[in-house]
């Protein structure tokens, strides 16, 4: 079959999209010894922000030499994104190979699609022979596919509210499904600033030992100012270490400290030196997280797609230069917080292009009206609505913006990407 038959078929092997539960996962890990490795492995949840983290691990960890692993969610353009292997993505022979051999041990077992792609990259890695495994989780951390890996190190990076119908409808609630990826006698990082209760009981229920931003380690902002340049650099320090002068980049600091005391807990098996992580954190590349391009227009792109993300999102696009005319373009899916994202970034723009992603998603995808009645309650009078991505990015094109602020879901993002490629526009990554 080719991928895209394989991706069909898997789609159908359960009739739920969502089925939470290790014990199905668990036989065939069990079957094919997916369950422990010889390397490290380092599992990564959170509310937003593990994306950073995982991808800050895999720089890092090359720049040493290593030969990683790296399991991520959702991909952005392309499925291969999520299964990485010595810093390459996996081809579609690698993944078409993968699904075989899962397939063939699967027999009668209903697998979801996100299970079924998991046992793939643990296939995959298993494999490769690497020197480190990096597993984000997909949603939540308890229940998810990769927790049934018996990892090393785990990380939670944030927690806020999202995925409430299925992870609760507290912080506190979250908190415990995401800490619950920690192990017995090993640690857990948290780079949540204001960490719930539940981070620390559900680490001590577990016997594991809880390392927590702000007291176990710590950043602090630096700005160098000369006659010729004015740079912003940050630092990270802890009990046995202390970096200074670290690259400041459109990542958020919270999470690239959490990588880096993940990478210091493992110094001891896997040996990095401080030239490291700084080239390792200037070399991390991960589109759509306050991306910046200047062709065929100046604009932010972001998968910002709750509260949480928009706020610091905002946070980001005030620190810019000004500009007269911002023209936000969103589409979100109906299942997220959609005018509570919407309601951060309404002091960076006054004119809203809003789309469908009735045609990107149908299962959960949402025509914008809702969005658009919240903007006018709000007596925001330049508000449109557009039937697709298309069609908003081709009246962005043509109207009087100074920057564009490209947000939402990974479809929305995906989408305007995919759209300035099949136009042949030229896209070009903006000087931070």
């Amino acid at each position: 079959m080719t991928l895209d038959h394989w991706f069909t078929h898997i789609q159908q092997i359960h009739h739920k999209k969502m089925d939470f539960g290790l014990d199905r996962i668990g036989i065939i890990a069990d079957q094919l010894s997916l369950r422990h490795f010889s390397c490290p492995v380092i599992t990564v949840a959170g509310t937003n922000g593990k994306g950073s983290c995982v991808k800050t691990l895999e720089s890092i960890y090359v720049d040493a030499g290593f030969k990683t692993a790296l399991y991520t969610s959702p991909h952005l353009m392309d499925f291969n994104e999520r299964i990485r292997i010595h810093n390459k993505n996996i081809t579609d022979e690698q993944l078409i190979y993968a699904f075989e051999i899962i397939e063939n041990a699967r027999k009668d077992i209903l697998m979801s699609f996100f299970e079924f792609i998991t046992l793939a990259a643990l296939f995959l890695f298993q494999q490769a022979n690497c020197d480190v495994i990096i597993l984000e989780a997909g949603l939540g951390g308890r229940l998810d596919a990769v927790n049934i890996v018996e990892n090393d190190l785990a990380v939670v990076t944030s927690i806020a509210l999202d995925h409430m119908d299925y992870l609760g409808e507290t912080r506190e609630e979250i908190a415990y499904e995401k800490a619950s990826i920690v192990r017995a006698g090993k640690p857990l990082i948290c780079g949540e600033e204001n960490p719930p209760d539940a981070i620390a009981n559900t680490v001590a229920e577990k016997n594991g030992l809880l390392i927590q931003i702000n007291r176990d380690f710590f950043i602090a902002a630096q700005f160098v100012a000369s006659q010729t340049q004015h740079e912003t650099f940050f630092s990270c320090y802890g009990k046995n270490y202390n970096y200074v002068n670290l690259p400041k980049t459109h990542l958020k600091s919270q999470n690239i400290a959490s990588a880096i005391q993940a990478v210091e807990i493992l110094k001891n098996k896997l040996p990095i030196i401080e030239k490291n992580i700084v080239d390792g954190i200037k070399n991390t590349v991960w589109p759509g997280r306050f991306e910046l391009i200047d062709a065929p227009l100046s604009a932010v792109l972001d998968v910002a797609h709750n509260p949480h993300a928009a706020a610091w999102l905002a946070k980001q696009v005030q620190q810019l230069p000004a500009v007269e005319h911002t023209i936000a373009l969103v589409g979100m899916l109906k299942d997220k917080a959609m005018c509570e994202t919407v309601a951060e970034l309404l002091p960076c723009t006054d004119t809203w292009y809003v789309c469908s992603l009735l045609s990107e998603c149908s299962e959960r995808g949402s025509d914008g009206s809702e969005i658009v009645r919240y903007l006018k309650s709000k007596g925001i009078q330049c508000c449109y609505l557009f039937d697709s991505i298309a069609d908003a990015m081709n009246s962005l094109l043509h109207a009087d913006c100074q920057r564009a602020l490209i947000f939402g879901s990974f479809y929305t993002v995906a989408a305007a990407k995919h759209y300035m490629q099949s136009q042949g526009l030229e896209r070009k990554e903006q000087d931070l």
